[in-house]
């Protein structure tokens, strides 16, 4: 039976589309996988590139494609409002289909030590292949951002987990995690209250709501001329989306604040959307494996 895996490499760079395309032809021409979505997000200045398939193929290409961003991308000069560590950021590994959590962190630490090794870039390891608790929550690793690496990088608990005990001076370093899902969900708000913003955002990550795996920041974009709050949710069946979008508008509505809307960024299983439309059209007994046409297509 053929292992499949999914991996979401994230780049800073959502600006340049030469750069861009430069990643996404990389990406296009490997073995073994495919690549299944792209997109670049300038207001982020951020990018994501989701490849679907065997192992070994994906391990190759997200090597090329972190070569090619150490030489075109130069976080010295970046700008954006999200948080950065690299120019390669950060890389997630998601199980799909015949293989196990415990293959995917072997999968982590072979690719993570592969790019230190080769690619001369400090990386560290999140999620459940993390090496230490500290450094199972993203968040912990990317605080500093890259800019407060070279004194972090210093410190005895943030030695890498392999590469360089140095930063990469232009490239920074790199985070790869293993997670059980990772769904990116965007709330727009009507307000240009920042301070607000991130009050309401603080509020609903999960050390202050309970909603397990919850991630949460304030974002000001330019192109929308409003504030975006942006969530990841780690584990969409023990936290459905539309569990963090009604604490959202509850907690924006405690601060006068309205919601506009919903992003949902990137790729996700059938079963979000279902489970979401399930819960909104309080749909009774709807049986997704009986209901759904396309299954009978498969």
């Amino acid at each position: 039976m053929t292992e499949t895996i999914q991996v979401i490499a994230n780049f800073s760079e959502g600006r340049n589309k030469e750069i861009y395309n430069g990643l996404k032809q990389i990406a296009q021409n490997g073995q073994g996988y495919k690549l299944i979505g792209s997109l670049a997000e300038p207001d982020y200045n951020r990018s994501g590139f989701y490849l679907l398939g065997e192992k070994s193929g994906i391990l190759d290409t997200v090597v090329e494609m972190l070569e090619y961003a150490i030489s075109h991308i130069d976080m010295t000069k970046q700008e954006g409002p999200h948080p950065w560590i690299g120019a390669g950021d950060v890389i997630a590994v998601i199980p799909v289909k015949n293989i196990t959590m415990e293959e995917c962190v072997e999968y982590a630490e072979q690719l993570g030590q592969v790019i230190g090794e080769t690619l001369k870039l400090p990386v560290y390891l999140y999620g459940e292949a993390a090496k230490n608790e500290e450094r199972k929550d993203l968040s912990k690793i990317i605080k500093g951002e890259f800019e407060g690496f070279p004194q972090k990088i210093k410190q005895p608990e943030w030695q890498p987990d392999y590469g360089p005990n140095t930063v990469h001076p232009t490239a920074g370093v790199t985070a790869i995690g293993v997670l059980r899902d990772l769904i990116s969900l965007n709330i727009n708000i009507n307000t240009t209250d920042i301070t607000a913003a991130k009050a309401t955002a603080s509020a609903i990550r999960e050390k202050n709501s309970g909603l397990k795996g919850l991630k949460a920041i304030a974002l000001d974009l330019d192109s929308k001329a409003g504030i975006q709050i942006s969530t990841t949710i780690e584990n969409y069946k023990e936290l459905p989306l539309h569990v963090v979008f009604e604490r959202v508008k509850e907690e924006a509505a405690s601060r006068d604040i309205e919601v506009i809307n919903s992003e949902i960024f990137g790729i996700v299983p059938a079963d979000v959307m279902i489970q979401t439309a399930s819960h909104y059209l309080q749909a009774d007994h709807f049986n997704s494996d009986k209901q759904i046409l396309e299954n009978y297509l498969i």
